[in-house]
């Protein structure tokens, strides 16, 4: 659990909102993505936030709080968009129509996991991060790379090595595969 986290459950109205101008914006464009709709997404942020608020003493995070975050958000579109969607189905809306719109929750969340890919590798050492951006992203063998960086081979393969543990850890599970998708010429 995050130290802002702990200061929220105490009461602290300014470690609130510190969170809150820091998250609100990518919230509110991440819920926009969802309900395509700028100002039902703001409502929704804001009542996400002050549902936070009144709740803070139950709630318990057990990841970061910026994933709370997002999945509390993503859960509050989810249930507009189920609601909306029971309530076009009363009105002979087309199942077609709201078929696309899950669909389109699912490539967001495939977004989201390659959002927290790239996050993982920026946070690696600017030299580890560099090496593994040149095999992941420009497909070059650890010789090129050695060459371009003007540093020995084995440099590279320890630095490969270490990243993958790093981001392994980092990662855990389906993210890791999203990773490996991205292609590469390890040598």
């Amino acid at each position: 659990m995050s130290d802002a986290w702990k200061e929220i459950q105490a009461g602290d109205k300014e470690a609130f909102k510190q969170v809150f101008d820091n998250y609100y914006q990518p919230l509110c464009l991440y819920a926009n993505k969802i309900l395509n709709d700028l100002g039902l997404a703001q409502d929704l942020v804001s009542e996400s936030f002050v549902n936070c608020w009144e709740k803070r003493a139950s709630i318990e995070i057990k990841s970061s709080l910026k994933n709370y975050l997002l999945l509390v958000v993503r859960n509050a579109a989810l249930m507009h968009l189920r609601q909306a969607k029971e309530k076009h189905w009363r009105e002979h809306l087309s199942l077609q129509e709201i078929d696309v719109a899950e669909e389109h929750v699912k490539e967001l969340e495939g977004e989201e996991q390659v959002i927290r890919v790239h996050q993982a590798i920026y946070k690696l050492p600017e030299q580890r991060r560099k090496i593994l951006q040149l095999a992941v992203y420009n497909n070059l063998s650890y010789k090129e790379i050695a060459t371009f960086l003007g540093i020995s081979v084995n440099t590279v393969k320890t630095q490969m090595g270490r990243a993958y543990r790093f981001l392994k850890e980092e990662l855990r599970g389906d993210q890791l595969t999203l990773f490996l998708l991205f292609g590469g010429n390890f040598e």
